[in-house]
């Protein structure tokens, strides 16, 4: 029943140079921990995994952190689709919060091992009752949640979510928004949220992306003209830019991408967007 995940699933992903510092999203997702639980939901290539990674390290760096004796721990899980069963899940879990917190889960390991078919209750309580213990607040972050979608597993969240302690918190990354009482948590202010008209780029980061990626600028107009087309989405401005290396005469360039686009940007729709799809929907589409 229980497998140690690999080591690349507790560990957020590296921040590269050409990252665009984005200070008022850092400020939202701040101002979020004061309730219990952070959504950051929008389709693929918007920097989520990014934008987060990004938050935990300014957290981590803050004077405030510095001089506090309850500075946050931070436990990251990056799922996939192995994960989609509750025991399967929780043991992932379980790993994620002790990579920080040795030997705090216990109790949840036992019964992973012990009982056959333990309740979602039992199993969220058991772990709620280890987060009450920890010394200090925990952010755990379940990234790619979207490949998740047993109902069991989405009733142990909303368990934890209610029930756990004030010092814990739950940041979810996500294509697709889970179904979790959402809308509850949104009225009772438990909720903040990240979407995609935020983690768009803005005309300002998208011309500083350009400006660090290339040995030569476009001029203003390109630069509009990408980001328009593109709505400022981050994965396909920088395959604009990755096109852009290649290309000695920009004119041309915007020319063709008016146009027909970019093959780079093409490709990665099909990647990550369309073979995600079931074989149906890639059947019609």
């Amino acid at each position: 029943m229980y497998r140690v995940p690999a080591y690349t699933k507790l560990h957020r992903p590296a921040l590269g140079l050409s990252v665009i510092l984005r200070p008022h999203l850092i400020e939202r997702l701040n101002a979020g921990t004061y309730g219990k639980i952070t959504l950051v939901s929008a389709p693929a290539g918007y920097g989520k995994s990014t934008l987060v990674s990004q938050w935990l390290d300014s957290l981590v760096d803050s004077p405030q952190e510095a001089m506090s004796t309850d500075s946050h721990k931070v436990s990251w899980l990056n799922l996939e689709e192995e994960d989609n069963s509750l025991p399967r899940f929780l043991a992932s879990v379980v790993d994620a919060v002790e990579a920080n917190c040795l030997e705090k889960c216990e109790t949840v390991r036992s019964i992973l091992r012990n009982q056959s078919q333990p309740t979602v209750e039992v199993l969220a309580d058991a772990l709620i009752e280890s987060l009450v213990t920890l010394p200090g607040p925990l952010i755990l972050v379940l990234d790619d949640l979207h490949f998740v979608d047993d109902s069991a597993i989405f009733f142990f969240i909303a368990r934890l979510v209610q029930y756990g302690p004030a010092t814990f918190h739950l940041v979810l990354i996500t294509r697709v928004d889970p179904p979790l009482p959402l809308n509850r948590w949104r009225a009772t202010g438990q909720l903040h949220e990240v979407r995609l008209h935020e983690l768009s780029f803005t005309m300002s980061e998208t011309s500083t992306f350009f400006a660090r990626q290339l040995d030569t600028l476009p001029d203003n107009a390109l630069i509009a003209m990408l980001h328009q087309r593109l709505e400022g989405w981050p994965v396909g401005i920088r395959l604009a830019a990755l096109a852009l290396r290649n290309q000695t005469n920009y004119g041309e360039f915007a020319a063709h991408f008016r146009s027909a686009g970019s093959r780079y940007i093409g490709d990665y729709l099909v990647d990550e967007v369309l073979d995600q799809q079931p074989a149906s929907i890639q059947r019609f589409l």
